[in-house]
């Protein structure tokens, strides 16, 4: 809470007069500007939450919003201490810290501190009290703060301005505080939140300049939770559980659609909800410029038009009353822009998991059933996920119309010159779709290639969550992704020559080359791949994350339940098998004494994308599955299988955590393994 030396204090700012109108308000948050009555002050402390700071001497002038005071802006000499008392991003924080900054955190009576010298500072508030400047009369920060400003109003990782939308709308009683400062000749940003996200934030800034387009890369230093813990998620605001989509794309960038969600409040008293959508598509990787989304309008089930703010891939939606707890609100958002991205020039265009539809901001509360229609203009194809209910033309468009009927936590689409094959087994299609040329052979094969993994998934996993898979030629990237009932795989899938029996427990024989055979070890790390992707219809879209602490759910399940697979692989016996749990050992101890596998995303090492990536995989992915590895020695491969198949059944459609996994583990082994947890999964030791 906000404390103050200083006896007298201003009338709290959520408590101001409320402008005509909210949107208006958020956006003059996203251009501040000073007010008269610069001060010279000296001695002047306060704390907001974990930050402590001490105004040594300098000058402050009141700054607004909109005409509305709302912080004020320093300049001059102080120090800040911000303490992280969350134990668990202790070794992710030091890790930020190190390869990020020129400072180091110390341990402190309440935690891990980090000292800052500041120079520089804005402070703006919503629902605390604003001290009252005093001091002698002093010349003004005018020049001083725009300079101060420029980086800071580049495109963010949160807008300032839906922060305070969503204190003034939902929670005049709790307050937050956002600070930008330079301190140690660098940038950086606190955010502190008890409105929406209970969360405090300590970032380092580092602004670029990619194609001409000004950003900042955040580097999360702390992330700290405001009244719960990391190991156990808040329940989520409101809930998006339907999405309704009619959707019409043209031959260039252009598309248009209607979406209309269904969501279910869980907190009473909202009148602002958060949802994440972008405005700018892929602002990196611009090749005709700014690709913009346009969100013409928002509407109620009556069709009455809300107030919206919309910046920096962030949207509030006002409502004129408060919400009750359990009740459904449907809104119908229209979107239209020229966010067609053609990568490379190629004429396929991709939505992938990216919020291209609003969905919910706060953590994980994307779990939502979908029904579509995507027209997609003549001679490319649409290809969507889950059962096609129908696929037809339409005048000048081919027209694919589906349904997900279980609810899942993001969704696909893509449209383009692809050329499909399909072939249906024991009620399960696969359509394989290549791009730009015919391919009959390389699809019958990765066709027959997926049959085979999935048949081994369902004795080992249960039923197959889908009825329609869809396995997609990505020809821009080198990475495959899984989305519910989707493969994409990159173009070397599609080319090397795959020889694939057509018994249920053989596949992806290297043909006929040999072991030896540097293409053995190609076809060997295809068949890998593909095995991982389609272990994401498990885990992932069946089993899903709660948070993106948990995200092991996800990637480290389908890592070991691919290296199963290729057990059963023509030719390769467990050789295949064990060398992949020798090269999860060796890779996890890069990084294991690093950070922890929840902390996996927190790592960033700005300018060295590569190192950010390899040290995420090494936990996230490899010794996410060592771990999974050392628990089936342990329990035993039929033990652990039961394990598996019990959460495929019963969190099916559902989220399930690292607890319930130590759970369901201790049920069959009789042996607590939540010590083992906490050391080498919530922690840095090294599986053994």
């Amino acid at each position: 809470m906000f404390r103050t030396m200083l006896a007298l204090l201003l009338a709290c700012v959520g408590l101001c007069a409320q402008p005509a109108k909210e949107a208006e308000f958020a956006r003059a948050h996203q251009k501040l500007a000073l007010l008269p009555g610069a001060k010279a002050v000296k001695g002047w402390k306060f704390q907001v939450g974990h930050f402590a700071v001490a105004l040594e001497e300098g000058v402050a002038q009141p700054m607004g919003a909109g005409g509305q005071a709302v912080g004020f802006h320093f300049k001059g000499k102080g120090t800040a201490v911000y303490t992280s008392a969350a134990p668990l991003e202790a070794s992710a924080l030091v890790l930020n810290l190190t390869k990020g900054s020129k400072l180091t955190a110390k341990p402190g009576p309440a935690g891990l501190a980090v000292t800052l010298d500041l120079t520089e500072l804005t402070l703006v508030t919503s629902g605390l009290a604003l001290p009252e400047l005093q001091g002698e009369a002093a010349g003004s920060l005018d020049e001083d703060f725009r300079w101060f400003r420029d980086p800071f109003e580049q495109r963010s990782e949160l807008p300032l301005g839906s922060l305070v939308a969503l204190q003034r709308g939902n929670a005049a009683g709790k307050p937050v505080a956002w600070m930008d400062f330079k301190a140690n000749f660098e940038t950086w940003r606190y955010i502190f939140d008890e409105a929406w996200d209970m969360r405090e934030r300590l970032l380092l800034l580092k602004a670029d300049t990619v194609q001409q387009h000004k950003y900042v890369n955040a580097i999360t230093i702390s992330d700290q939770p405001l009244g719960w813990l990391l190991s156990e998620p808040i329940a989520d605001p409101f809930l998006l559980e339907h999405l309704e989509l009619d959707m019409q794309a043209e031959k260039g960038d252009d598309i248009r659609y209607s979406a209309t969600e269904t969501l279910r409040i869980q907190q009473g008293g909202l009148k602002t909800l958060a949802f994440n959508l972008y405005d700018v598509i892929d602002p990196l990787a611009f090749q005709k410029g700014p690709r913009q989304l346009k969100l013409a309008s928002v509407t109620d089930a009556a069709g009455k038009a809300l107030e919206f703010f919309h910046q920096d891939d962030r949207l509030v939606v006002f409502f004129p009353q408060e919400l009750a707890e359990g009740s459904v609100q449907k809104l119908t958002f229209k979107i239209e822009g020229d966010f067609l991205l053609h990568p490379e020039g190629n004429s396929y265009w991709e939505l992938g998991i990216g919020p291209w539809y609003p969905a919910p901001a706060a953590s994980m509360s994307n779990r939502f059933t979908a029904h579509g229609i995507l027209r997609v203009a003549k001679p490319w194809r649409p290809i969507t996920p889950g059962r096609t209910i129908r696929s037809v033309e339409e005048g000048a468009y081919n027209l694919n119309e589906f349904t997900l009927e279980n609810p899942v936590q993001f969704l696909a689409l893509f449209g383009g010159n692809y050329i499909p094959y399909e072939e249906t087994r024991n009620g399960l299609k696969i359509r394989v779709h290549v791009y730009a040329q015919e391919a009959r052979n390389a699809q019958k094969r990765l066709a027959n290639s997926a049959f085979g993994v999935i048949d081994y998934y369902k004795a080992i996993l249960g039923e197959f969550p889908f009825k329609e898979l869809n396995i997609i030629q990505m020809v821009d990237r080198d990475y495959g992704q899984a989305p519910p009932s989707m493969v994409m795989l990159p173009d070397e899938a599609f080319n090397i020559k795959f020889a694939v029996e057509t018994s249920t427990d053989k596949f992806g024989d290297p043909s006929a080359i040999t072991r030896n055979d540097p293409s053995a070890l190609k076809v060997n790390r295809l068949n890998h791949r593909i095995a991982h992707e389609i272990a994401h219809q498990y885990w992932g879209d069946l089993v899903q994350m709660p948070s993106p602490e948990e995200q092991w759910i996800t990637e480290s399940f389908s890592e070991f339940c691919s290296a199963l697979s290729m057990r059963i692989m023509k030719g390769q016996g467990t050789g295949a098998f064990d060398s992949l749990v020798n090269g999860w050992r060796s890779s996890a101890q890069d990084h294991t004494r690093d950070t922890s596998i929840p902390m996996a995303n927190r790592i960033n090492f700005h300018l060295d994308g590569a190192g950010t990536q390899a040290a995420r995989t090494s936990l996230l992915y490899d010794k996410g599955a060592y771990l999974l590895y050392t628990l089936y020695k342990e329990v035993g491969e039929e033990s652990f299988v039961r394990m598996m198949k019990s959460l495929t059944a019963s969190r099916a459609w559902q989220c399930t955590s690292s607890h319930e996994v130590a759970t369901l583990l201790k049920l069959i082994k009789n042996k607590d393994f939540v010590p083992f947890f906490k050391d080498n999964f919530w922690g840095t030791a090294m599986p053994k």
